[in-house]
């Protein structure tokens, strides 16, 4: 049987840009008060929209337009990538970040929710760092991410202003092939729905394994 935690949902027409998020999520966005969205995400008000720091890269979200840019030069978010940003904007909650790390599986729904073709997809980076933990640090340190204790090689990053996550990488050895672990912070939740942080999971291990 193929691995389905390879499967890679944007290779899917459907899903291979941010013009094809559903119309119901800008319109959800738009009937939202500025000053409370940017009160809970830490976003920061445009005229017409947000500017929202996510993986180190300012990106400009426009609900009326329904458009999301980043500078010049900066990668253009994909369908994922757009699904996570509107989702923290509209689920975003006033709570800090509880300073626990846990797996995504330990969040309430998780151990359910995050299993099958919802596995999170770590695959692509014990395969592409499995014998190479520097290189592994070296492409998160990219994303202004912080070294940690733990496995052989090992990082925290804040994806989005209350969105931190931790990949641990396991070296493979004679015995056992790599392993990947992903931890987020134990308010994760108050923060994403549990498809954004899927997706979420989805986009970082992408691009770390570029």
């Amino acid at each position: 049987m193929p691995d389905r935690q390879a499967v890679d949902p944007e290779e899917i027409t459907l899903y291979s840009g941010v013009e094809n998020l559903p119309s119901a999520l800008w319109d959800d966005l738009a009937a939202l008060k500025p000053e409370v969205v940017c009160r809970r995400t830490g976003a920061f008000r445009l005229e017409d929209g947000y500017a929202l720091p996510f993986l180190g890269v300012e990106h400009l979200v426009r609900p009326e337009e329904r458009t999301i840019s980043v500078p010049s030069g900066a990668r253009r978010p994909g369908f994922q990538a757009g699904l996570v940003l509107i989702g923290y904007l509209l689920h975003a909650s006033d709570e800090g970040l509880a300073g626990r790390m846990v797996t995504p599986r330990e969040l309430e729904g998780g151990a359910l929710f995050f299993q099958g073709p919802h596995a999170l997809n770590v695959k692509p980076v014990a395969d592409r760092y499995g014998r190479d933990g520097k290189s592994f640090l070296a492409r998160a340190a990219e994303w202004d991410a912080t070294r940690i204790s733990g496995g052989d090689a090992a990082f925290r990053v804040f994806a989005l202003p209350k969105v931190l996550l931790a990949y641990i990488l396991h070296e493979a050895d004679d015995e056992f092939p790599a392993d990947v672990t992903v931890t987020v912070d134990a308010n994760t939740d108050r923060h994403l729905p549990l498809d954004c942080i899927w997706a979420l999971v989805n986009v970082v291990s992408a691009r770390l394994a570029e």
